[in-house]
């Protein structure tokens, strides 16, 4: 799991909105853990799953052709997925250890 500084996720916005796909991001402020950063795919299986029902048609035609393409990438070079899932499963291990060593 990526920590990054408040002050860093202000001015590298974008970044951590594309490191959050791949991993939990927690996000820290005088040194103290603030936040955490998910992605919706990280949330589904939780019990937060519910407050983030995201239709299709919440999606505009751009994203969805995005979609489509990445989808399509996927496809034809399966090895990638293989890779993300071996990567996202640990993200989610760590974050859920973490959750748990702080109650």
């Amino acid at each position: 799991m990526q920590v990054i500084t408040a002050k860093d996720a202000k001015l590298r916005f974008g970044e951590l909105l594309d490191t959050m796909q791949r991993e939990p991001v927690l996000v820290t402020k005088n040194k103290r853990p603030v936040g955490l950063f998910l992605s919706l795919k990280d949330v589904k299986g939780t019990h937060l799953e519910h407050l983030f029902d995201v239709s299709e048609g919440d999606y505009s035609e751009s994203d969805q052709e995005n979609i489509q393409v990445a989808l399509d990438s996927l496809k034809t070079c399966p090895e990638q997925l293989t890779a993300m899932k071996i990567v996202h499963e640990t993200a989610m291990q760590k974050a859920r250890a973490l959750v748990a060593s702080r109650k």
